[in-house]
């Protein structure tokens, strides 16, 4: 998850709140087959302006397509559902275990663009252990971020990764409309498996 954790400090320089203030990376050993080593953003750098910001979400997203988390599939009894975007062309699959209202597993296969696949990475690591309910929360709070509905975004721009972590990494994604059907095409592959589960999707 994206944790950046950063405050304004009286110089007007925005900075970690830990004393390290340059951009750290740690390599994690993947605990499931479905993961691969992954880079965790342990400080962020230092921040004079937006566009340090943007390009950290670009490295984000990048390591997401590039490393997709739980890519695979779920060999015992699960929900799979298919979603695809016509006008660029991605696909994607999905497959979750939902038990007593909890997605206790999930793995994700496709391909397509940076964006449909790095979205579809971002919610896996979003959504696995969370109950339904919590997953109906969180994509409406992506989609109001994203725009696809009306309200105000959720997102708290003083603190970048609070609300809805690696995910907020996708916000500049609403600056090119065709292109939301990319970031939003997970999350209605996701819909469509609760649907067929019997539970009521955001």
């Amino acid at each position: 998850m994206l944790q950046l954790s950063i405050q304004t400090v009286s110089s007007g320089i925005v900075a970690c709140h830990t004393d390290i203030v340059q951009q750290t990376y740690d390599r994690i050993p993947s605990v499931d087959s479905r993961n691969p080593p992954i880079q965790r953003l342990r400080c962020a750098p230092i921040l004079t302006d937006m566009s340090d910001l943007d390009e950290l979400y670009r490295g984000v997203i990048l390591d997401h397509y590039r490393n997709p988390r739980r890519k695979g599939k779920i060999a015992g009894d699960h929900i799979h559902a298919e979603g695809n975007n016509p006008s660029c062309g991605d696909e994607f699959y999905l497959d979750i275990v939902i038990e007593d209202g909890v997605v206790t597993d999930a793995a994700m296969q496709g391909q397509g663009c940076s964006i449909s696949q790095a979205s579809g990475s971002m919610m896996m690591e979003a959504i696995v252990g969370k109950e339904v309910s919590d997953i109906e929360d969180l994509a409406h709070k992506f989609r109001l971020m994203m725009t696809i509905e009306e309200g105000d975004n959720p997102v708290d721009e003083s603190r970048p990764g609070v609300v809805l972590g690696d995910l907020e990494a996708l916000q500049g994604v609403r600056k090119f409309p065709v292109r939301i059907k990319c970031a939003d095409l997970a999350w209605t592959t996701l819909a469509d498996a609760l649907e067929q589960a019997g539970v009521k999707s955001a």
